[in-house]
């Protein structure tokens, strides 16, 4: 589904022409609301980086952390701000690291170049600029969720009530067949004995 055809569906679901004109808003909203409640594993990416002083920046379409390591497969451990601020000062190869004001702060800070990996979770590309999985494969959600958003526009329509429960079963079923596909493949195995 591209960005135009959303823009149809949803202004002919409303069926009022004075909406036209800010349905682009509704759209970035219900994606502001998916970045937010989606936890898919399309979301899912890698960004192979060097660690080589304290802070480090983060993907520009971040959402949130799942595992940092080292190529040589060392995972860094996880430390909040207070316990980062505890341990400081020390040089050498990271071990830990912390989030501190949108960046990455690492401890020991590097000596010396590490190349590392981020697994994170990444933001919804915005429909307006490029097609993503949730207009390819959750087109309901789009739709659904967008019209939500409209509800301070309709006031008392009886069809808000309707959207959001659509929006909800919808997104319940986008998450729960995410945690079904990567897990699939995992079922029982025999035990041989010998």
């Amino acid at each position: 589904m591209t960005y135009t055809e959303l823009k149809d569906i949803i202004a002919d679901e409303l069926n009022r022409q004075d909406l036209t004109s800010v349905i682009p808003t509704f759209i970035r909203m219900c994606e502001a609301s998916l970045n937010r409640d989606l936890r898919h594993w399309k979301m899912e990416k890698r960004a192979s980086t060097t660690f080589n002083d304290r802070y480090h920046t983060l993907p520009t379409d971040w959402l949130e952390t799942m595992r940092i390591h080292l190529d040589t497969g060392e995972p860094l451990t996880m430390l909040s701000v207070d316990e980062m601020q505890t341990i400081r000062p020390k040089d050498g190869k990271p071990t830990h690291y912390a989030h501190v004001a949108g960046e990455i702060e690492l401890y020991p800070t590097p000596d010396d170049d590490y190349a590392g990996e981020i697994f994170y979770r990444s933001k919804i590309s915005g429909l307006e600029t490029e097609e993503n999985f949730v207009s390819d494969d959750h087109i309901d959600i789009y739709v659904y969720g967008s019209l939500v958003h409209s509800a301070p526009y309709l006031q008392d329509d009886q069809r808000i009530a309707v959207w959001l429960s659509l929006y909800q079963q919808a997104l319940n079923s986008a998450n729960a067949q995410s945690q079904q596909a990567k897990y699939s493949g995992t079922g029982l195995k025999m035990k041989l004995r010998g």
